[in-house]
């Protein structure tokens, strides 16, 4: 067999193998649509049948028929960017945005909202989940009462034209040091984490916890309800990117978004009959190389 074709059948079997492994060993960053672990939104992306993008693909969605939520806010978005998430509001889109981070306020203030997030932490001693950082809160939307557990939530300060849908009880407090216990200067609640603001023809709603999403927190008690009601039964997308990849991570966005691309439309048909030539031509070589030496 040629020199140049061995090393080009090596090449190609390796980038086979490694693109297998690629998609089946999927992403273990936090809040990542495709993190199926503990920290990821798998299960909301199953839930809620959404669709990731990122932020540039916002001004192309349908915004009086989409939801779009954006948990955690991996990277700080441009000027542009929340320009985009605002017009996709106005004309009628629903927007949730999820942080327990005072970053998230720069998008806040874009977005001209009258709420900011605090950055403290909330625990609660008396109604919480395995720990006291892990407060329950009491939340009213669309007619429904459901129940929140938290997972190292912060809190909202709202001052706007919005809405509070949901409170922590008068036990919780902020727990400035973390140690669970409520010290002299540590004040009590309750406290709103989630808030809705109309903007335009759309809403946003604004959630100091993104671990509510996570896929070991959303099937506790309403949690799952509540995501659900958030998208208002429309088209659900999920924008997200990572500040800054791992090598890994960049490699297996370039895989899926090839498999999406070559089997996820038309061109499948043309992809599968190129493969199917190159496997018969592969073997072809292989076989006659295989008689050749014997």
């Amino acid at each position: 067999m040629k020199l140049w074709l061995s090393i080009a059948l090596g090449i190609l079997l390796a980038f086979v193998i490694t693109s297998i492994i690629a998609y089946l060993v999927p992403s273990a960053d936090d809040l990542s649509p495709e993190n199926p672990l503990w920290n990821g939104l798998t299960k909301l992306v199953s839930y809620t049948n959404a669709t990731v993008i990122a932020y540039p693909n916002v001004n192309r969605l349908s915004a009086s028929s989409s939801t779009l939520f954006i948990i955690g806010l991996a990277r700080n978005l441009s000027s542009s960017e929340i320009e985009n998430l605002k017009a996709f509001v106005e004309n009628g889109g629903a927007l949730v945005l999820a942080s327990e981070k005072r970053e998230l306020n720069s998008v806040l203030k874009g977005l001209g909202l009258g709420v900011a997030v605090n950055g403290s932490l909330v625990a609660d001693r008396l109604f919480f989940y395995k720990s006291p950082l892990f407060p329950q809160a009491r939340a009213s939307i669309a007619q429904h009462n459901l129940t929140l557990y938290l997972n190292y939530a912060s809190h909202l300060s709202a001052y706007g034209k919005g809405k509070c849908m949901a409170y922590t009880s008068p036990f919780s407090f902020e727990d400035l040091n973390m140690n669970g216990a409520r010290d002299s200067e540590e004040l009590y609640g309750p406290f709103c984490i989630a808030y809705a603001e109309p903007v335009g023809k759309g809403v946003v709603y604004v959630v100091s916890d993104s671990s509510i999403f996570i896929n070991s927190m959303i099937d506790l008690s309403s949690n799952k309800l509540f995501a659900t009601l958030l998208t208002q039964g429309r088209r659900v997308y999920i924008a997200y990117e990572q500040d800054a990849e791992t090598l890994y991570v960049a490699f297996r966005s370039s895989v899926m978004g090839f498999y999406r691309t070559a089997f996820g439309s038309e061109l499948r048909y043309f992809t599968a009959i190129v493969i199917g030539i190159a496997v018969y031509k592969a073997l072809k070589v292989l076989l006659k190389g295989a008689i050749t030496k014997h």
